[in-house]
């Protein structure tokens, strides 16, 4: 369930991200969004609380029981 709702989450930012890197009209970019794993941003939530961040990252499953 925590994997789904990560997934969800990331598929969120990664649809915002555009926005938030958008150039401006002397074409230099407005921001820079850091790129973390999941891994990064739950190593250390409380460093990126209110930030905007792009979290990457896939799943993947297996026939184990």
């Amino acid at each position: 369930m925590l994997q789904f709702q990560l997934c969800r989450l990331a598929a969120l930012v990664l649809s915002c991200a555009g926005f938030v890197g958008a150039v401006d009209r002397d074409s230099t970019p407005t921001r820079r969004v850091p790129i973390l794993t999941v891994c990064e941003a739950l190593r250390d939530p409380g460093q990126y609380a209110g930030k905007i961040v792009i979290i990457v990252g896939r799943s993947a499953g297996s026939d184990e029981a």
